[in-house]
């Protein structure tokens, strides 16, 4: 009996399959009977294709993106939550204006170090090892690096949505330069000269790297360039070699003592935060983020915390009284919106699908995250749509292993990945086109 089911179970798997190749052939047509004739006469066992539920669809403003958070196997020296970060700024006429600043703090080489009696700072120098470019290449990039006025521990979680009144200081060097993979800028004589004045902890690593960050809080970079812009990509804790880590993003003090001149040493890079702002002003975003309501036939996506897309399935409801019930497969597809600056060449490879829980921006992963699947969010170009899978979400659902009030009207978010996309997707930017979206269901009921 257990060899027949299984059995049986494979034939179930395979007629779905197939199903679902009929389906998008022409999706008027139910599988009622199909795998009838190898069921036993006791069995009533349907497949069936639902494709009747209502979509809605709204834009919203995601602003914010957990941009840092502590490693707490690694207290002292944290590596990166994601080690790719962003400079830059860029217009794009659809999807209006974004700046993506960054937050540095720094750590001494040693805590022991010694600058010796009589020393005295000759300057103080900035590099940025940056890894690519995405924009116009040939554009002035005019970096602005301000002291912070407020710092940030590697203890601590950041958001991507600081405030720049909050933490921007004073200016302390700006440099306008074409792109280049190594940025090296001098920095004020005056902070050069205190932080030759900032004396070594002579306890620990730790300790030393504390006290020193209490002295100077870090840097606050921003980037500029002309339209319509650039962004850059870095890892500011990357290292040149594995064997003998030489960290690539640092800052040297120039100096010297009573006894010697040409003397420098360095200072590492510790807690990193992207901060990321947008300005919509004349856009066809901002027309959309004005009249918020869930009949939107175009909405929109946008990476570096920028823009998501809340869906309500209200038909998502029944499937409860429809139990017992077992969803094979349950396909959202949503097709790409026509743009004039977004090409089937950048479209993000894939998108995220949450559920919303708690609040406007509480969400949580109803499949894998991120798709790099056919059936997890991936855009096919084929038929030029995303199409994610939902079929655990609606066997949650059906199963009633949480309650429909845990999941507000079974509401979905669609959000680009911040990071993963790179320089090569246009940052997540996508419209997309609810008047074609369908989800399409294919289920089994005794």
């Amino acid at each position: 009996m257990i060899k027949f089911k299984s059995q049986l179970n494979q034939l179930i798997s395979l007629s779905s399959v197939i199903l679902l190749i009929v389906l998008f052939a022409s999706c008027e047509k139910e599988a009622d009977s199909l795998g009838k004739d190898i069921l036993p006469g006791q069995d009533n066992l349907l497949i069936k294709l639902d494709s009747s539920a209502t979509i809605l669809a709204t834009t919203v403003n995601f602003e914010s993106v957990l941009s840092y958070s502590p490693d707490t196997a690694s207290l002292e020296r944290p590596y990166p939550p994601r080690p790719i970060y962003i400079l830059g700024d860029y217009t794009n006429p659809e999807f209006g204006y974004t700046k993506a600043s960054m937050i540095l703090n720094f750590y001494p080489d040693s805590a022991t170090y010694s600058f010796g009696d009589g020393r005295k700072a000759d300057s103080l120098s900035l590099q940025l090892k940056l890894d690519s470019l995405f924009g116009n290449k040939s554009a002035d990039v005019e970096f602005s690096i301000y002291e912070l006025k407020k710092g940030v521990s590697f203890r601590s979680f950041y958001n991507s949505n600081l405030s720049e009144v909050e933490y921007k200081g004073n200016l302390v060097a700006s440099k306008t330069m074409k792109f280049n993979d190594t940025v090296k800028i001098k920095l004020d004589q005056d902070l050069a000269n205190r932080i030759v004045q900032i004396p070594a902890s002579a306890k620990n690593d730790a300790e030393g790297m504390l006290s020193f960050q209490q002295s100077f809080k870090g840097l606050y970079i921003e980037v500029k360039s002309a339209s319509p812009g650039l962004y850059m990509l870095f890892d500011p804790w990357r290292h040149s070699s594995r064997t003998v880590p030489r960290h690539e993003t640092r800052l040297t003090l120039y100096y010297q003592n009573s006894t010697t001149d040409s003397l420098k040493y360095q200072y590492f890079v510790d807690t990193r935060v992207n901060n990321f702002s947008h300005n919509y002003t004349n856009t066809p975003v901002a027309a959309a983020l004005q009249n918020p309501d869930l009949s939107q036939k175009i909405t929109y996506v946008q990476g570096l915390s920028g823009l998501g897309t809340r869906i309500s399935i209200p038909d998502l409801a029944k499937w409860k009284d429809l139990a017992p019930v077992s969803i094979s497969r349950a396909e959202l597809v949503i097709p790409v919106a026509s743009m004039a600056s977004v090409s089937d060449s950048i479209y993000p490879k894939g998108l995220y699908i949450k559920a919303v829980k708690t609040g406007e921006n509480n969400f949580d992963f109803i499949e894998y995250g991120f798709g790099q699947t056919f059936l997890n969010g991936a855009y096919n170009s084929a038929k030029k749509a995303y199409i994610f899978n939902l079929a655990k979400h609606i066997q949650k659902i059906a199963n009633s292993k949480f309650s429909l009030t845990q999941v507000e009207n079974t509401d979905l978010m669609i959000l680009a990945d911040n990071y993963k996309e790179g320089l090569t997707n246009s940052f997540g930017n996508v419209g997309l086109n609810f008047s074609g979206a369908k989800l399409y269901i294919i289920y089994s009921k005794q």
